[in-house]
């Protein structure tokens, strides 16, 4: 287990709480005289704290939340990221038969990332001491309440007696295959964090393929993107016809990027259309250069032999 980052460290101590508590744990609060807070109303009542960005770190997965429980009963714990606690990543039910510490422990990874605030919150029904406050005081983050319609804070409070604690998050595995391997390969597959941007590139290893697709739709390359969970992802390419680059007897071609380099030196009628059909070149010429329009699907044709399918990229 890693420590947090010196700057959370320093903070923690500043709150004379980090001597106590294991490494990776975030929380406000000093809990050496711990104070009930009191709902008249004994309604529901949600409650939590703040993590700035800054004290999030970095590469880890929520652990277990510890709080104290002012009585027993039946809780909700949430987790939310975002500026304000909208995103919801975590929300599940829990029942405790005794009032004090209580731990809530994750059964499967929750990544959390530290680009934007965490917010770790309770609710409870019908219980008059949903929690206990500590006696630390003035920091805004550690004493947010949610009236039924907005969060507020009231740093006066105290601090809500609650502990974040993080492990180290586990990788996530990013695979790559290869549609038509023989006409290239791609990088940057392996290990990541969730949360980290992956980066990966098809690279043709023929002189006559080229990079069609991904099997996701995308068509950059080099390609990035944030993975959070295990993916697998392929690189589809073909030949820079599409099918064949011999289209009749004596005639080939070759497409670089949009530029199609067609040799006739039997000078065959030669027609050239989009897919829709518009006519972009027709020629008997020994060669014939075009630039096509836009990366797209293109019809290549002799009269008297099978059309060939051009597909261009880029």
């Amino acid at each position: 287990m890693k420590h947090i980052s010196i700057l959370a460290a320093l903070w923690l101590l500043a709150l004379g709480a980090a001597s106590q508590m294991p490494a990776d744990t975030v929380a406000y609060h000093t809990d050496s005289a711990p104070t009930p807070y009191d709902v008249a109303s004994c309604g529901s009542t949600t409650w939590g704290i703040r993590l700035p960005a800054e004290l999030i770190p970095q590469h880890r997965q929520l652990h277990e939340v510890q709080f104290y429980a002012g009585d027993s009963g039946d809780y909700r714990l949430t987790v939310y990221t975002g500026h304000q606690p909208d995103h919801v990543v975590y929300s599940e039910y829990y029942t405790f038969d005794t009032a004090g510490w209580q731990t809530i422990a994750f059964d499967y990874s929750i990544p959390v990332y530290d680009t934007a605030p965490l917010w770790i919150t309770l609710s409870s029904s019908g219980i008059c001491t949903p929690t206990h406050l500590s006696t630390y005081c003035g920091n805004p983050d550690g004493s947010w309440l949610f009236d039924g319609t907005d969060w507020h804070s009231d740093a006066t409070l105290g601090s809500w007696l609650l502990r974040v604690i993080f492990t180290e998050a586990e990788k996530v595995s990013l695979t790559l295959r290869v549609v038509n391997g023989y006409c290239g390969y791609a990088t940057g597959g392996g290990l990541y964090y969730p949360g980290d941007t992956a980066t990966i590139e098809a690279i043709p290893s023929e002189r006559n393929c080229q990079f069609v697709s991904w099997s996701d739709g995308s068509t950059d390359n080099p390609y990035s993107f944030v993975i959070e969970s295990d993916l697998v992802i392929s690189a589809h390419f073909e030949e820079a016809s599409g099918i064949d680059d011999i289209v009749t007897d004596g005639l080939t071609y070759a497409l670089r990027g949009l530029d199609l380099e067609i040799d006739n030196p039997q000078r065959h009628p030669v027609l050239l259309h989009d897919i829709t059909g518009r006519r972009l070149a027709a020629a008997d010429t020994d060669a014939l250069r075009v630039t096509l329009p836009a990366a797209g699907i293109y019809i290549l044709h002799v009269p008297g032999f099978p059309a060939r399918r051009i597909v261009a990229t880029r």
